[in-house]
């Protein structure tokens, strides 16, 4: 057996886990910790008859460990090692070595949260941070802590490049390291950076500059599907006739057949290009590689809680996931990573992974909480602690599915939690069973759990059905799962009577869409998103879809449909009739200047039809009127001389008197108690007259109650008597109040008037008998004693008819001439 670096720390990891029962163990890829350490442990003294389980991220990862390990005991897959995972398992009687996906792991624990008869649980390649394996770790640590007073559940947490400081103070453990690789990797960094448009035409480049250079085959590491398949298109046409290369496809959804393919090695005088998303980060081994071509990029899905949709972001990997991706090429021997981003862009990487449970959807994390016992986040220890928001919303969706009533399980919610697949998907198959139509739903389960088959083809699901009643291996594999699916609910009736999209719905009610616009092909979700329709689509042009698959990359104000079925509006009506809400809508129509009201039959956000209402109520008119001020603003409401006057009197008293019981008066106050103060007075008005006619002014001081009218007398007046006793208007719209009166009515007072009970001082605006300004002051006295003698010069000069005393301040106040003055 050739020597790994992981065998030179087994004595270690042996020894910690006999006295410890928790340990961290941070091996570098190619250590080969993932098929020696569990063979290692299988001996261990405490384990006795208990079985090992170990964790892997994905199936392929799973299957082949558990097959290597199989191998190296000379024994076939079901003995000693076996595996389980969704549809598939090899495990007999004697399996003492259980690989399992995570997702399996979760039921198991659902099944027997005791984990009876498992001396340890190793969860592989925890640097990914999968949802999943972040859960199965807090429900794993409460497990031991209820259940295993006497035979202890050891742990072990094996990464590649996880930060190991935090996990093991969380765990309270020791870390044990080993070397990295067994061959060296030359790190090759881009020499200018590549916009992410052009990358796929850089990656061309560098596959073909990669296989003149060097005799091996080359791994090249994608952002996602898409990319694989453009690129696989392009390579296939370039090297079309060379029987010297390979071009295998390596993501997720591929079927299992086809990732073997993948990742077997490549025939003798051949060598293979294998184009992977993440997948091949981590666990497995494809065989001759020693050249890694690194885009730098991923998708990652992060869920929208404001639409309840997942969305694809692009974007950079983690320093630690370029650390797992360059590893591939040194499993086998010496290798070369060229890494499509330049040296200075390396260091602005993150340098771990942000953990999926931070900005996954988390129904799924909900209802298992919900089902082993917890109620709250706060019930379990969380290496990171999901979102208080996201789990909200998770428990919300639930709400919509009947799987909860007051964050307890209803029965239905029970019979949810005994399906293996999304509660959405359970929920929709439960309901296809009670109205006999199991098969139907099992089916379009089915075919929502895979990645789309027919991806390129159309987005009718209904055309998938076809094909999985009549396709290959693939068909056939997901045929299997609808059997799987079946057995797990009563009615197995193959009846048809309920479309594709009545039975979708069960699952997805946000997502029924209404044709917006026949040009462009724009739907509306009733979660309020635009998503769209290529013009060349069989479904383009019906009025109702239901849309099982959407997407789109972030930033886009409209999603791409993927998948989606026509929703016939009669069947609309007969079996969905329950949850449309039927609304009471008046609202201001702008255009004619008037008001109108319809009752509307809706759908969340989209109108399935309205009629006009006839008699309708002073609360809706009130409403809709308040609603249109609120968007057009206060100055639609009609504003005059007066009452612009009478509103600056009342926010001086507001600047100046400082009483708290004063109401405020600026426009955002007016606004956010305007339902208080106009809505009283506007139940009769039905269009743009009737708004006109209102009495503003009265209406504002209606807000005032009897003492504060008086209060606003005294201390702003709208008048002031002048010393020829007449009474003249103040002006209180600027910063100070202002008078504006001729300066012949203001001889005889010495000091300048006043407001606020002698608070504030009244800007003079003396006047020319012409009624122009001559000066403005707040201090009269002084300008008795100062300019008024150049004032008077002048004046003297230009109205030599009026009066123009040498001492204003002792001569008499008049508002005529000097003539008319000696009359009287």
């Amino acid at each position: 057996m050739t020597d790994l670096p992981i065998d030179k720390v087994i004595p270690e990891i042996l020894s910690t886990l006999q006295r410890e029962t928790t340990c961290v163990l941070q091996a570098e890829p190619g250590a080969g910790k993932t098929t020696r350490v569990p063979l290692a442990l299988l001996t261990s003294e405490y384990l006795q008859d208990q079985r090992i389980i170990m964790l892997e991220p994905r199936r392929i990862a799973a299957r082949g460990a558990a097959e290597f390990m199989a191998q190296q005991l000379n024994e076939t897959c079901g003995e000693t090692v076996g595996y389980r995972m969704r549809q598939d398992s090899k495990i007999g009687p004697k399996t003492r070595i259980e690989v399992v996906t995570e997702g399996v792991f979760l039921r198991m624990l659902h099944e027997d949260p005791s984990l009876e008869g498992v001396g340890l649980v190793i969860f592989d390649e925890f640097h990914e941070r999968n949802m999943d394996s972040d859960v199965a770790l807090a429900l794993v640590l409460q497990s031991r802590e209820l259940f295993r007073d006497q035979h202890v559940l050891r742990l072990l947490v094996m990464s590649a490049t996880l930060d190991t400081e935090p996990l093991a103070q969380f765990l309270n453990c020791p870390v044990i390291s080993s070397e990295g690789r067994s061959f060296p990797v030359e790190v090759v960094f881009h020499d200018v950076v590549i916009p992410r448009k052009s990358l796929l035409d850089a990656m061309f480049t560098k596959i073909k500059y990669a296989l003149e250079q060097h005799a091996g085959s080359v791994l090249v590491f994608l952002p996602g599907q898409s990319e694989i398949t453009q690129l696989q298109q392009r390579l296939q046409e370039r090297f079309a006739g060379d029987d010297s290369l390979i071009i295998a496809p390596l993501y997720g959804q591929l079927p299992m057949e086809n990732q073997r393919h993948a990742i077997k090695p490549a025939p003798v005088s051949q060598r293979k290009v294998v184009l992977a998303t993440n997948i091949a980060e981590s666990s497995i081994t494809i065989e001759g590689v020693d050249i890694v071509i690194d885009s730098g990029w991923s998708k990652v899905s992060r869920y929208d809680a404001n639409n309840g949709m997942s969305r694809l972001h692009y974007q950079r990997i983690s320093q630690a996931s370029a650390v797992q991706r360059s590893g591939r090429a040194g499993r086998v021997a010496a290798g070369v990573c060229y890494r499509m981003w330049t040296a200075q862009q390396q260091h602005q990487l993150h340098p771990y992974d942000v953990p999926e449970l931070l900005q996954a959807d988390l129904t799924t994390v909900a209802i298992r909480l919900l089902a082993w016992g917890c109620q709250t986040l706060d019930e379990l220890e969380w290496l990171d602690k999901p979102k208080a928001s996201a789990f909200s919303n998770a428990l919300q969706v639930l709400q919509s599915l009947d799987a909860i009533d007051h964050q307890q399980l209803t029965p239905h919610g029970e019979l949810i939690t005994e399906i293996p697949t999304h509660p959405r998907l359970a929920h929709m198959l439960l309901r296809g069973a009670q109205w006999g139509v199991a098969f139907q739903a099992a089916q379009l389960v089915a075919l929502l759990e895979e990645r789309d088959p027919l991806r390129q083809a159309c987005v009718d699901i209904d055309k998938r059905v076809q094909w999985l009643n009549h396709g290959g291996y693939q068909a056939k594999r997901m045929n299997s799962r609808v059997q799987q699916l079946l057995k797990l609910v009563k009615n197995q009736s193959k009846k048809s009577e309920l479309s594709s999209a009545v039975l979708l719905a069960q699952a997805f009610p946000e997502r029924i869409a209404q044709l917006r616009s026949l040009s462009t092909g724009e739907y509306k979700l009733a979660n309020g998103r635009g998503v769209a329709l290529d013009h060349q689509d069989d479904l383009f042009g019906q009025k109702y879809l239901l849309v099982a698959d959407v997407g789109g990359a972030a930033g886009r104000s409209t999603d791409t449909i993927f998948l989606a079925a026509a929703l016939d509006e009669e069947e609309f009506k007969q079996h969905l009739a329950g949850v449309v809400v039927t609304h009471e809508v008046a609202q201001w129509n702008d255009r004619l200047g008037r008001f109108e009201a319809e009752r509307r039959q809706c759908w969340g956000e989209l109108v399935i039809s309205k009629t006009p209402m006839r008699d309708v109520g002073a609360e809706l008119v009130v409403n809709a009127l308040l609603a249109h001020i609120e968007n057009k603003g206060l100055d639609i409401l009609p504003w005059n001389e007066q009452t612009i006057h009478w509103l600056a009197r009342a926010k001086f008293v507001e600047r100046y008197a400082l009483d708290p019981e004063w109401p405020q008066w600026d426009d955002q106050s007016l606004m956010e108690s305007l339902s208080d103060w106009l809505g009283p007075f506007i139940g009769h008005v039905k269009n743009l007259d009737a708004l006109k006619k209102i009495d503003l002014k009265n209406i504002l001081q209606a807000r005032l109650n009897w003492n504060q009218q008086q209060m606003l007398e005294d201390f702003a007046p709208c008048q002031l008597k002048v010393p020829t006793g007449r009474h003249v208007s103040i002006d209180y719209c600027g910063e100070q109040p202002v008078l504006a009166v001729r300066m012949q009515e203001m001889f005889g007072c010495p000091i300048s008037p006043t407001v606020a009970n002698g608070k504030v001082k009244v800007l003079l605006h003396l006047l020319s008998p012409a009624q122009r300004p001559l000066a403005v002051t707040s201090d009269l006295a002084s300008f008795w004693q100062n300019a008024y003698q150049d004032v008077k010069k002048d004046m003297k000069g230009r109205y030599p008819k009026h009066y123009w005393p040498d001492d204003p301040q002792l001569a008499a106040p008049t508002q005529v001439t000097k003539a008319k003055m000696q009359k009287t």
